[in-house]
């Protein structure tokens, strides 16, 4: 039996749109080969997965590049083409080729196949399918554990009376045991309730504080002697002044009387006080006058009034000394250049100090600000480039808390160009605190006129009186 299967041709290489160039030419498509059967030599044996070569010999082109098809492929099975086969196309056109595949030699009738591949994943899990019949009732169970005691019931009729014990049977009565007891000499009565006759007249005789009515015994209450006292009786809540001398200090808890419990006019004499002598600094005593370390010093000692010469800080309070007396003296001059403006006072910063030992003075702000309270000597000099004109004038000024205190220099033009340098001192009072002074500056020449500096020519000091 000869199978031809088909299959499509142009999954290798060369397209069929290609192969189609090179065949005869037809009436339909390209090349014409939609009616013309077109036949290829097979070149090469196909194995499993490879395609295999095809040579068709009416494109001569393509003599030195062959088509590949890939194995054949059926319904019945998968066929190799073996050399000498051959190819016949048997649909062409635009789309892939139809090939019909005609062995050389005969195919058995059971298809050529491989050995069964290696089984595939698991595929995913179906639906649940309907849910089944009912099925049989099973065994029954063993059976189980006992369960809890249930609620306590209700109590039962009382029984039928038993027939009376023995005297044998019944134990004497103890102060522990109940049992038998025989009611003679002072007991009466019966088992169920005793008595005892011999008491009922019997009442102990009333003694003090107490009155007999019958049988019944009373308080007797009063304020007499052999009379008893009523638990709310006014006496027992009254304050009482004890008797003179009934106090001894055996009754009187140590440490429980305080300085407001002694009269301020008690005359305590001081031998009974219990103080120590020139004791040591904050500790109590009595202190003798003189003049030890801790005897006290009297009011009018003549030490006291008599006017001493300091010889101990003679040299340490001299400026340079290891504690100073503190002037706040300072020096500082303005050794940068400087514009002083025309129709304004204009604070200066001096900003190089010659000496300034407490650091009062600020060469950032120009400001001079002691911290102790006093009147301070302040001088001042400086000067500008000339005035050149009537009624130009320059002026120094010390400025308090940034407002004009005093004028310390005036120059003025006096009918040719003259270059102003002057300066004042003045005294003035500061707080110690939030005070402060500069140096301010003021001329009219309508232009900026530069500040001398050096330390000969602008500088400003101070120091407490």
């Amino acid at each position: 039996m000869i199978i031809r299967p088909r299959f499509r041709m142009g999954q290798g290489r060369n397209t069929m749109a290609e192969l189609a160039d090179f065949a005869p030419s037809g009436p339909e498509g390209p090349g014409g080969l939609r009616d013309e059967v077109f036949e290829g030599t097979i070149l090469e044996e196909g194995v499993p997965g490879v395609r295999v070569k095809v040579r068709l010999p009416d494109a001569p082109e393509l003599a030195s590049d062959p088509c590949w098809w890939n194995p054949v492929v059926t319904e019945d099975g998968v066929f190799f083409p073996k050399p000498g086969d051959r190819a016949v196309v048997v649909e062409s056109g635009q789309g892939p080729w139809i090939v019909e595949w005609i062995p050389s030699t005969s195919v058995p009738d059971t298809p050529i196949s491989g050995e069964p591949g290696p089984q595939g994943e698991p595929g995913p899990a179906g639906e649940p399918g309907a849910k089944g019949d009912k099925g049989d009732t099973g065994n029954t169970g063993a059976t189980g554990a006992a369960g809890p005691a249930g609620a306590k019931g209700d109590k039962g009729d009382t029984g039928d009376t038993g027939p009376p014990g023995s005297d044998a049977t019944v134990p004497d009565a103890t102060g522990s045991v109940k049992g038998k007891l025989k009611l003679t000499n002072d007991l009466g009565g019966t088992a169920d309730t005793p008595t005892v006759p011999g008491l009922a007249s019997k009442v102990d005789t009333a003694g003090s504080g107490l009155t007999k009515t019958g049988t019944t015994l009373s308080a007797d209450f009063g304020s007499g002697a052999g009379k008893v006292t009523q638990g709310n009786d006014a006496r027992l809540s009254d304050e009482r002044t004890p008797s003179n001398n009934s106090v001894t200090s055996a009754k009187i808890v140590d440490g429980t009387i305080v300085n407001a419990d002694v009269n301020a006019s008690a005359a305590i004499a001081e031998s009974k006080l219990s103080l120590a002598t020139d004791a040591a600094a904050g500790t109590g005593s009595r202190r003798t006058l003189g003049t030890g370390a801790q005897q006290a010093c009297a009011g009018n000692d003549s030490r006291l009034s008599n006017a001493r010469t300091p010889s101990a800080h003679a040299s340490s309070h001299h400026y340079g000394g290891s504690d100073p007396l503190v002037s706040g003296a300072f020096r500082a001059s303005r050794t940068t250049a400087l514009n002083i403006s025309s129709g304004t006072t204009q604070a200066v910063v001096f900003d190089t100090e010659a000496f300034d030992p407490v650091n009062w003075y600020n060469t950032s702000n120009g400001r001079y600000t002691p911290q102790i309270e006093g009147h301070y000597h302040v001088s001042a000099f400086a000067g500008i480039a000339a005035l050149t004109a009537a009624g130009h004038y320059f002026q120094v000024w010390l400025l308090r808390n940034g407002t004009g205190n005093a004028q310390l220099f005036l120059a003025q033009y006096e009918g040719m160009p003259n270059y102003p340098r002057g300066g004042g001192s003045t005294t003035v009072y500061l707080n110690g605190s939030t005070d402060y002074i500069q140096i301010g500056l003021y001329q009219n020449s309508g232009s900026n006129k530069a500040l001398d500096t050096g330390t000969e020519y602008s500088f400003f000091t101070a120091h407490r009186i």
